[in-house]
């Protein structure tokens, strides 16, 4: 019904939750702690649906934690 209404979604793939995620700062030890956050695709992911081309990287539906910086 939704896509009967709004044909371009079926091109889209979102996701299940909102994809966000906590960056904390460590002024002491110069650093920023970027914390993993996962979700899944609702429907067809980019790759089922004939994405082509991957914007350097994989595209999944995830941010991965990292510690950028540091002493």
């Amino acid at each position: 019904e939704v896509h009967a209404k709004h044909s371009a979604l079926k091109y889209t793939s979102p996701y299940r939750e909102a994809l966000f995620t906590a960056l904390t700062f460590d002024p002491k030890n110069r650093k920023i702690i970027v914390e993993k956050r996962v979700t899944q695709w609702v429907g067809k992911s980019p790759k089922e649906l004939g994405l082509k081309r991957e914007p350097e990287g994989s595209v999944i539906p995830e941010i991965r934690g990292r510690v950028i910086g540091g002493k």
